[in-house]
């Protein structure tokens, strides 16, 4: 609904102006829906783990490394692959561009890792691309990722990390998730459970942990806690501590 009066709103504003925008804008302006139910999948370890070899054995490295930076960072998607955004008109389609479909002109690469951001000590710092925060994150502390960057040899360690092997450029739009998929149905994860769900998956996993959430939020980039809750999906660590706790309480009650 948000993309249909947003397309109303161009409707009106081009030279066009076509009445029936106005008319149709005006109505959905005072209409309510119902949001979508939030999402309660989230990608786990074993799925991970069941993932990178299926992932490797198709030579797709690419979607084994781009999952399993996702899943130990809880980077988003976007901010792992990049994204393809509209060179402005008159603007040189310099760096990494591609041709729109349909006439749509030029677009460039951006906003997606690079060799250059892990830097020789392997950390990375990024400006997130939907809150602006700058995350950091010390590769050497993710093993499913530093087993990857072993096999890659130095003279492919350049441009964009995550390249598409059957393009030889950064994934188009849609064509990670889609490629993705075909990898994930081999190896047995259900349909339910997106690649975007890892981001999910990671704060689930660090909160069962014992990690709090306002570390977890700073680490993944969240403005705020509540938006890091809303991706804890099924974290069972603060409850299991809480039974514990109730529990040793019982004992001590039970002795005196």
């Amino acid at each position: 609904m948000k993309m249909i009066r947003e397309m109303l709103r161009y409707g009106i504003a081009a030279e066009l102006a076509h009445e029936h925008c106005t008319r149709l804008l005006t109505i959905l302006t005072a209409t309510e829906f119902k949001g979508p139910r939030r999402r309660r999948s989230k990608l786990e370890l074993a799925h991970v783990e069941a993932f990178l070899p299926k992932a490797l054995a198709a030579g797709r490295m690419s979607l084994a490394l781009g999952t399993a930076l996702q899943f130990e960072s809880g980077m988003r998607q976007k901010d792992v692959i990049g994204e393809w955004l509209p060179v402005p008109a008159g603007e040189e389609p310099t760096g990494i561009v591609l041709r729109g479909r349909r006439g749509k002109g030029w677009r460039r690469w951006a906003n997606g890792l690079t060799w250059a951001d892990l830097g020789r000590d392997l950390v990375i710092s990024k400006e997130t691309t939907k809150t602006g925060s700058l995350v950091s994150h010390d590769l050497k502390e993710f093993p499913l990722v530093m087993s990857l960057l072993a096999q890659i040899p130095a003279e492919r360690r350049i441009g964009g990390l995550i390249i598409d092997e059957t393009a030889g450029r950064p994934y188009a739009e849609f064509a990670y998730a889609r490629d993705w998929r075909v990898i994930a149905r081999e190896a047995g994860i259900p349909d339910s459970v997106w690649n975007t769900d890892a981001r999910a998956g990671a704060i689930t996993e660090a909160e069962d942990a014992g990690a709090d959430l306002d570390t977890i939020r700073g680490s993944v980039g969240h403005a705020q806690a509540t938006t890091t809750a809303r991706y804890s999906r099924g974290a069972i660590g603060k409850s299991r501590k809480v039974a514990q706790a109730r529990v040793a309480l019982r004992g001590e009650q039970n002795s005196h």
